[in-house]
């Protein structure tokens, strides 16, 4: 994965901070203290970058809560924004190919859940 640098690109750094808290509460698997982080993030936001970066933070953290509808819908919704941790350079195919292949990793991940 990319890791942004917001200063360097002029960015609210002083939010992207709350996106910090929020990976950080994610990875001890504090869902609702995360979402709560990127939410505040969402309202005060003006920069597009940023939006688009924590939307799909908002979808990783769907995923690592097994929620995978809505982990391809913030996915996907991410994608409506100039940049996410992928080179989206390439035009739809690439964000199509993308979203497929969360589908079949969710798809994959829930099998395995089964066994």
């Amino acid at each position: 994965a990319l890791i942004l640098d917001f200063e360097r690109l002029g960015i609210q750094t002083d939010i992207q901070k709350k996106i910090d808290i929020g990976n950080t509460f994610r990875n001890q698997d504090k869902f609702l203290e995360a979402h709560e982080n990127y939410k505040y993030v969402l309202t005060q936001s003006t920069e597009s970058l940023l939006t688009g970066h924590t939307i799909q933070e908002i979808g990783v953290t769907y995923f690592r809560q097994n929620k995978f509808d809505s982990t391809v819908f913030y996915l996907n919704e991410s994608l409506k924004y100039p940049f996410v941790d992928f080179d989206m350079s390439k035009g739809y195919t690439d964000y199509k190919m993308l979203i497929m292949n969360y589908g079949n990793l969710t798809q994959h991940l829930s099998t395995q859940k089964n066994l």
